[in-house]
């Protein structure tokens, strides 16, 4: 015999007449798990001990269908979902800011800019979920700072210019004439 009976006797022990002998067929159980199928050959058991039969182990975010304690028959089909998470880093800009000044000293055509902007840097960190190898979420972890910005800081005029008419014939500005 092999492993696909489960023998009610030890096969050590003698057989005497009229003794009970009682042979359960085993029954196959297929899994499907990393793109593979394959079939495992149980007489009892659960989810668990077929895993284990066939040498497959299970990842702590895997999701396993039927459960695990689920007792198999020759009519379980098991499948297993690989689930991966992955931390991902960027690099991301973050873009100064312009604060005005007014100065009523600088006309309203003129500015100056008395601080140059900087754009600063943070490190944005994100959690990828891979199902069976293909990513199938992306969720935003956190973020640090790594570099501030620095505000750009601009004078602006706010002083009218005054308009100078220089009059021909005494009546009509120059600045009107055809």
């Amino acid at each position: 015999f092999d492993s696909n009976y489960d023998i009610g006797a030890n096969p050590s022990d003698n057989i005497f007449d009229g003794m009970k002998v009682f042979i359960k067929r085993a029954f196959g159980v297929s899994i499907e798990a990393d793109g593979e199928s394959k079939k495992v050959f149980l007489t009892k058991g659960t989810v668990a001990d077929a895993l284990e039969k066939a040498e497959i182990e299970v990842g702590e975010d895997d999701i396993v269908s039927p459960s695990l304690d689920t007792k198999v028959t020759s009519l379980t089909k098991i499948r297993i979902i690989r689930v991966k998470y992955d931390l991902k880093s960027e690099i991301q800009e973050i873009p100064y800011e312009t604060e005005i000044i007014k100065d009523s000293s600088m006309y309203v055509d003129e500015e100056k800019v008395i601080t140059k902007g900087v754009n600063g840097e943070k490190h944005a960190i994100y959690t990828e979920k891979y199902v069976d190898g293909e990513l199938e979420e992306t969720v935003f972890s956190r973020e640090k700072v790594v570099k501030k910005p620095v505000n750009e800081v601009k004078k602006v005029g706010t002083k009218q210019r005054t308009t100078l008419a220089a009059f021909k014939n005494n009546d009509v500005p120059i600045s009107d004439l055809k």
